[in-house]
């Protein structure tokens, strides 16, 4: 009977020990092959998280510039097997051509990353993923939207397809609004599924927002304003700038032709130009109130000096030198109201060969203006021939030397200011820290002031920039363009820059027109009648928004009362 249970008892041992036999030989052999197996079809990976851009804002809060997130769609085409109806169905979620995506797919069926679309609608994500595709996966991306479009183009610039700045602010300060992706650690099965995340590597930092000076609703007064000019005159283009006097913030700045920054497929560079900070243009007359400001120092001029301009033209070695008609003997200060050539000339060949040069380069004239804009250009001149009579002469009406909107914009703004040279910028002023930097002597740029207050008048060339109820004061310019030989009868550049209200200018405007076209055959275009009006009435609009007070301080008007 023992003998028995005895027999009975090794015979389960031995069963029981053969079951665990197997059961290891199994793991040790077969098993050890299916985990090395799956564990081939896991890979551990970084995976960059990305961040959005910081938003760019006007000086009210209005956006300028948002990061909207989207979807990038990616394909590892070494391991897809998708059926035909896949292919479609994907295909036709993502709008692309069927048939051109499985070329796709068999053009790069050894790649083990490409994209299939990017910048897509977040809305087309849970589309893809109900169709649970091997190889296919979703990430989130930004995608840069502006929402003011063609009208704010040239401020903000426009990024790449992953969000690097290009152009305008979004290059300028790229570093600021970029931020930083963050990255991490995950495991993903074969077809790209992510199975697990395992650990931050770096964590994400966004960007940072950006405040600057621009009104969005000047902005867009400003942006209309040239699109009616350009096409009531039929011009090639024009620019405006718009500028906070007490601040030097730049309210508006504005090209027309512009492009819309929201659709850059196709690009046109010549729209894409801001031909405000990179045009080159001779000032013209504009430049004239600079040279008055040249005689006023010299202690020999007032306003009121006279200058003899008969008999309307003027020979300077072998040029002729002529007004519009015999404006006989005018005052310094009518010499700027009726922009005389030949007054100009005379004031200029009558001071010092250096002084010319000297008040270009306080004014501004040689330098960048730094206004927070990439691709600034520099006006050009060469003093290797001040010596030269006829280039003082052609130099006292702004000939001879180009100038970009930009620079005249800063130049005219150390008048504005009482003779201080203050830096234009496109920041939010609390952003700022630039010091004030005295070029010119405060009460001669008071008389300067007085003078140009006088181009506004009734009898001034800028008449048609008055604004009803404020004093003002402006000068205008109109250029001919340079043509093969010399220059052309028929190309004109116009100009104009204002100043409003005099006595204590709130706002400073330049307005530039390339080409602009006679309505009638045989007339004339110039700057009183085609860019000084575009000023009129944008700036309008900034002193109704603002709330200036249309009466002259009591002040002003016992001196404009005594003066008259």
């Amino acid at each position: 009977m023992n003998d028995r249970r005895h027999k009975l008892a090794t015979i389960c041992f031995v069963a029981v020990a053969g079951v665990l036999v197997g059961q290891m030989s199994y793991i040790a052999f077969i098993e050890r092959y299916f985990m090395q197996a799956f564990g081939q079809q896991q890979s551990e990976r970084t995976q960059f998280i990305p961040v959005h851009r910081g938003m760019i804002y006007d000086r009210l809060g209005e956006p300028l510039a948002i990061s909207t997130p989207v979807i990038a769609v990616t394909v590892n085409p070494s391991r897809i097997a998708w059926s035909d109806t896949a292919i479609e169905n994907v295909a036709e979620i993502l709008e692309l051509d069927a048939t051109s995506l499985r070329r796709k797919f068999t053009e790069n069926s050894s790649r083990a990353f490409m994209y299939l679309a990017r910048r897509q609608p977040a809305r087309k994500a849970l589309a893809l993923q109900q169709l649970k595709l091997d190889g296919l996966d979703i990430q989130t991306e930004y995608r840069r939207y502006y929402p003011m479009g063609e009208v704010a183009a040239h401020l903000t610039g426009i990024t790449d397809i992953d969000e690097q700045g290009l152009e305008g602010m979004e290059k300028t300060f790229d570093d600021h609004l970029k931020g930083e992706q963050g990255s991490r650690r995950v495991v993903r099965d074969r077809a790209g599924r992510l199975i697990r995340d395992l650990r931050y590597v770096n964590l994400p930092k966004f960007g940072e927002d950006l405040k600057t000076s621009i009104d969005s609703r000047l902005q867009f007064f400003a942006f209309k304003e040239l699109e009616n000019v350009v096409a009531e005159f039929q011009a090639n283009a024009a620019s405006m700038i718009l500028l906070d006097v007490p601040t030097g913030g730049i309210l508006a700045l504005a090209n027309v032709p512009s492009y819309n920054p929201n659709y850059t497929q196709q690009r046109d560079w010549d729209a894409m130009r801001n031909r405000a900070i990179t045009d080159l243009v001779e000032p013209g007359s504009t430049f004239k109130p600079f040279v008055a400001m040249l005689a006023l120092e010299s202690g020999r001029y007032t306003p009121e000096t006279e200058v003899d301009t008969n008999p309307g033209w003027i020979v300077v070695r072998w040029k002729t030198i002529e007004d519009p008609r015999n404006y006989g003997v005018l005052s310094l200060r009518d010499v700027l109201v009726k922009s005389s050539q030949v007054g100009a000339t005379r004031i200029a060949l009558d001071l010092d060969e250096a002084a010319l040069l000297n008040v270009h380069e306080r004014a501004g004239f040689s330098d960048f203006v730094y206004s927070g804009f990439p691709g600034e250009t520099i006006g050009k001149l060469s003093g290797d021939d001040i010596a030269d009579p006829i280039t003082r002469a052609t130099m006292s009406f702004g000939y001879g030397f180009s100038v970009t909107p930009m620079q005249l914009a800063r130049a005219y703004l150390t008048i504005a200011t009482g003779g201080v040279q203050r830096q234009i910028s496109v920041l939010s002023y609390d952003e700022r820290n630039e010091p004030d930097r005295r070029v010119f002597d405060e009460r001669l740029t008071s008389q300067v002031m007085n003078m140009l207050a006088g181009v506004v008048g009734p009898t001034g060339t800028a008449s048609k920039s008055a604004i009803p109820g404020f004093t003002m004061a402006g000068k205008t310019g109109t250029v001919r363009k340079s043509a093969r030989g010399g220059y052309s009868e028929q190309d004109h550049v116009t100009l104009f820059v204002g100043m409003v209200p005099m006595r204590d200018p709130q706002f400073l405007g330049v307005v530039v027109v390339d080409g602009p076209k006679p309505k009638v055959p045989g007339g004339k275009v110039s700057g009183g009648s085609v860019s000084a009006p575009v000023f009129k009435r944008v700036a309008t609009k900034a002193l109704q928004l603002r709330g200036v007070d249309s009466r002259p301080p009591v002040a002003e008007r016992v001196e404009l009362d005594d003066a008259a």
